[in-house]
């Protein structure tokens, strides 16, 4: 094996165990010559992402308009958090909108991934179509819900009332604004489907076999084969959605723009208004310092509790 000194390949007069120079300086070349391959990364991921980080948390404790010098305030940014009932209304809707999202993306991005994995034909046409609203501008696709939203004219309220149903206000009532967004963002389920597609391609058919010819129905090897194998995947998906449905800003911003009644307000339209409209950095580098500390509790949380996962392991 590589860097593996045996008693066949080990030079005349070394030591056992011992690396001779030669090899030596070839380690160090590879090691070298990997760091330079990511070295854009790593400089790219120093000065966008670990610098500005460390200004937010100086930047946290200061009375900064961007135009004077900050200005150390020292806790005056945190008892003004303490009373500001807006940031607690953002939180709270920045938590409720990522529940009512994460699920149902999740599922049906799980969905539509199970029946593209049937090997039916045209699988390929349907994977691009339900694919194809990831990458669409965001401008254009929230634009497109706002329309079919429209209270009077909207073609979801024309189907409600074809159907014999009551029309609903969507994103212009405090009550069905937070659904509606939620619905709107579940549309988006396309990188998820991907990665269970993936998944679903890797479960091995002699498993799915044997438990047939032991007598277990579909959906009793759905359950008991496949969704134990492909829980890598769906424990990655909640991880990654959670995370980004707790920074969520475009759809509410270009939808309803925190309303009504700041019914759709998230943690990040809050810190972009106090940050970038108030020219209020300081008080909304707090707001982003402990937005980053919930997200990292959360995560830490979900890989305690992710014993449900399983990992194949070779032996």
């Amino acid at each position: 094996m590589p860097g593996i000194t045996t008693a066949a390949t080990r030079r005349p007069g070394t030591a056992p165990g011992r690396v001779t120079a030669p090899r030596r300086r070839l380690h160090i070349k590879r090691y070298l010559e990997g760091y330079l391959l990511i070295s854009p990364w790593i400089i790219g991921f120093l000065a966008f992402t670990v610098v500005p980080m460390i200004m937010t948390f100086s930047l946290s404790a200061t009375d900064y308009d961007v135009i004077s010098p900050p200005l150390f305030t020292g806790l005056d940014n945190l008892r003004r958090l303490l009373q500001d009932d807006v940031f607690g209304t953002a939180l709270t809707n920045t938590f409720i909108l990522s529940a009512l999202s994460v699920i149902p993306r999740i599922s049906l991005a799980l969905l539509l991934a199970v029946l593209l994995n049937q090997g039916l034909r045209g699988t390929g046409i349907f994977r691009t179509i339900f694919y194809l609203p990831t990458v669409i501008p965001a401008f254009s696709s929230v634009y497109m819900w706002v329309i079919l939203m429209t209270p009077g004219s909207g073609l979801l309220n024309v189907i409600l009332q074809g159907l014999g149903l009551p029309t609903l206000p969507w994103l212009t009532d405090p009550d069905t604004a937070k659904p509606s967004l939620a619905l709107m963002m579940a549309y988006y389920f396309g990188p998820q489907m991907l990665i269970f597609l993936a998944a679903l391609q890797g479960v091995p058919n002699e498993l799915l076999e044997a438990a047939h010819i032991d007598g277990a129905g579909t959906v009793r090897r759905f359950v008991s084969v496949t969704l134990p194998l492909i829980t890598p995947a769906l424990f990655f998906n909640v991880v990654v959605l959670v995370i980004e449905t707790l920074q969520m800003f475009t759809y509410p911003f270009l939808s309803t723009m925190g309303g009504p009644v700041n019914s759709t307000v998230t943690n990040v339209m809050y810190i972009y208004q106090q940050g970038f409209q108030n020219l209020k950095m300081g008080y909304a580098a707090l707001m982003s310092t402990i937005l980053f500390l919930i997200i990292m509790v959360l995560t830490a949380i979900q890989f305690r509790l992710s014993r449900w996962v399983y990992y194949e392991t070779n032996v």
